[in-house]
């Protein structure tokens, strides 16, 4: 599987994160659902959560991860 022509990256997150992505470009897959995400985009990606993450070569971003003891799961959702 690829997204971008690159292979694809299946990550378990072990803290939330919040991401603003500052250049570049990334896709998110969770469940079958993809989001696209380019610079200016922000969206948070919950602790547990299993995404697929992909990018399209150089990407800059600025992001939060918190940890939580005791985590809910939660799926991947962009910021509105």
């Amino acid at each position: 599987l690829s997204l971008f022509g690159d292979p694809l990256h299946v990550i378990l997150l072990c803290s939330s994160e919040f991401m603003q992505i500052l250049e570049g470009e990334c896709a998110i897959v969770e469940q079958n659902k993809t989001w696209t995400f380019r610079a200016g985009d922000c969206f948070c990606i919950a602790q547990g959560a299993k995404v697929i993450w992909a990018q399209t070569g150089r990407l800059k971003k600025v992001y939060v991860a918190v940890t939580s003891k005791n985590p809910q799961p939660s799926k991947a959702a962009p910021v509105k």
